[in-house]
């Protein structure tokens, strides 16, 4: 028998494989492409692409960044009020600056930026995600936000940091 050479099949698998023809199924072909990737991509492009908008346009100066409606209505700074000045002063090294805008915003970062990496390994593992907030967590950063709308819109002298 040659190197080349197969070697003859089973007779009972050939009569099993003509009887039934499920019994022969042909390899899987993955896709040229993944939608859920290319999808990722555009996120991560469209990310990328408003924070380089945002590092290169203050939100101070140009008027082309959406206006917050609950402060046009009412003339009370809601909970993100200053968060696009605030990243803007981030991208640009300034945590002070950016504190002074929205400590809110600042403070919760770290939380979000672990919240996101666990995400993204989950994801890269195949596995679901793990997550997992609990209700007590979720009331507590509910309260927490509304604390803070309220408090930053307070004429107390002690409560200016929250301005």
């Amino acid at each position: 028998m040659t190197e080349d050479a197969q070697p003859a099949a089973d007779p009972r698998t050939q009569m099993m494989n003509a009887a039934n023809p499920a019994a022969r199924v042909p390899p899987r072909i993955e896709p040229a492409f993944n939608v859920g990737s290319l999808l990722n991509l555009m996120i991560i492009a469209a990310l990328v692409g408003a924070l380089a908008v945002l590092f290169w346009f203050n939100p101070a100066q140009f008027g082309f960044y959406p206006r917050c409606a609950f402060y046009e209505a009412t003339g009370l700074q809601c909970p993100g009020c200053g968060s696009l000045r605030a990243c803007h002063q981030l991208l640009h090294g300034h945590v002070g600056a950016a504190f002074q805008l929205n400590p809110l915003f600042v403070v919760s970062l770290p939380f979000f930026g672990w919240l996101g990496l666990r995400i993204i390994v989950d994801t890269l593992q195949h596995r679901p995600s793990s997550v997992g907030l609990r209700p007590f967590w979720l009331w507590t950063g509910l309260a927490v936000l509304l604390l803070f709308g309220v408090g930053r819109n307070l004429p107390v002298h002690w409560l200016g940091w929250l301005h």
